[in-house]
């Protein structure tokens, strides 16, 4: 979790996807009631087709997430959206 307002989150955002952390989402309010960019790199791949997502922006976040962890994790990219 990075906070959106800090002036360093995109660089450390960065450095961080050159490690193989992707985007997954971001949190209002969520550190200390300030905004959060949420990376992850899970340990074991995560099968997006299991996920139920309800309304077009929600498939078109989750393709969003899935052509970033094939971005900065493409060892792990046994799913498709």
């Amino acid at each position: 979790s990075l906070p959106l307002e800090d002036p360093g989150t995109p660089q450390l955002c960065e450095t961080l996807e050159a490690y193989g952390f992707f985007f997954s989402g971001v949190g209002p309010w969520m550190l200390d009631g300030e905004d959060e960019l949420r990376l992850q790199m899970p340990l074991t791949p995560i099968d997006l087709r299991k996920l139920i997502v309800i309304g077009d922006f929600g498939k078109r976040l989750l393709s969003y997430i899935a052509d970033e962890q094939k971005r900065c994790h493409p060892q792990s990219c046994y799913i498709e959206s």
